[in-house]
């Protein structure tokens, strides 16, 4: 099995710097996404598929974004776990490498995760926000 992976898209460099000693600690590699490989599938970037030529030159997102790639299920507990612990400010866009989401960008995972985000803040599904 591959080495766990954690994409990071907007984290501040102190915040980040935390994330690293959380990430050694549990023997994750760290992956600081630049906007430019934001049109590259996410499986692509999780090295679970080729990469393509595509460099995106758009819009960027502000928001601080997570994919957990490769973790077994006590993985991700733990490091939620240890997260927490570390007392970092939460990142409400959080998600673990699917097969679904391997074929979507970063840019549509976004979108997709912002829906979520904002539909259980309004109660509803994101389905019914759409």
């Amino acid at each position: 099995m591959a080495k766990p992976l954690l994409l990071v898209y907007h984290l501040p460099a102190q915040k980040l710097t935390r994330l690293r000693v959380i990430a050694i600690r549990l023997n994750v590699r760290i992956l600081p996404v630049e906007k430019g490989s934001y049109l590259q599938p996410i499986g692509a970037l999780c090295g679970v598929s080729e990469p393509f030529d595509a460099l995106y030159d758009g819009e960027d997102f502000p928001e601080e974004m997570l994919v957990m790639a490769h973790f077994p299920k006590s993985l991700v507990t733990a490091f939620l776990q240890a997260y927490r612990a570390a007392k970092l400010p939460p990142v409400p866009l959080k998600a673990v490498l699917t097969e679904t989401n391997a074929g979507w960008n970063s840019l549509e995972l976004h979108e997709q995760l912002q829906a979520e985000h904002e539909a259980m803040k309004n109660g509803t599904s994101a389905h019914e926000q759409a």
